[in-house]
C-alpha cells in the first residue's frame, strides 16, 4: 500500500516537472521564425566583411565582440543585456552598424562613428530590418 502511494507520487512530482519545463522552455526560447531579421548565431559579419562580431552567454549576460576580420583584432566588446531577454542582433547592409534585440530594452543601435563604437537609442532602424515585435504587430 505504501508503495502504491509513493509511485503515484513520484507520477505526480514527474508530471509537473515535465510541464514546468516545457514551459518554461517555450516562454524563454525563439525559434528563427519568430526574431524577425535578428539570430543568436554566433559569428556575423559586417555587409562587406570588414568586422564581424562573436555573440556568446556568460554568466546569465550576453557578451558581444567586434573583431577585425583581417589580423582578427578585437575592437570592442559590450553586454547589452541578461541572456533570457536576447533576442539576437543583424548588421546593417550599407554601414557599419548592428542592432540589438532585447526583451525588456527593446530594439537598439550599436555603430561606428569616427573611429568609436557607440550605443545609439535614437537611430532610426532601416526597414529592411524587421524585428520580432513587428512580427507581432502585423499579426494583429
Amino acid at each position: 500500500m505504501c508503495m502504491s502511494n509513493l509511485k503515484k507520487t513520484t507520477l505526480i512530482f514527474c508530471l509537473f516537472l515535465f510541464v514546468f519545463t516545457c514551459s518554461c522552455r517555450g516562454s524563454n526560447s525563439l525559434s528563427a521564425d519568430n526574431w524577425g531579421s535578428f539570430t543568436n548565431k554566433s559569428k556575423l559579419y559586417s555587409y562587406d566583411n570588414y568586422y564581424y562580431s562573436i555573440q556568446s552567454i556568460q554568466d546569465d549576460m550576453v557578451t558581444i565582440q567586434i573583431y577585425t576580420s583581417a589580423n582578427d583584432e578585437l575592437m570592442y566588446e559590450f553586454e547589452p543585456c541578461r541572456s533570457w531577454d536576447y533576442w539576437g542582433m543583424v548588421w546593417e547592409n550599407d554601414r557599419y552598424a548592428f542592432w540589438i534585440q532585447s526583451g525588456d530594452i527593446g530594439v537598439f543601435c550599436v555603430k561606428l562613428d569616427e573611429g568609436e563604437w557607440i550605443v545609439d537609442y535614437s537611430c532610426e532602424r532601416p526597414g529592411y530590418i524587421e524585428s520580432r515585435y513587428d512580427s507581432l504587430l502585423s499579426e494583429e
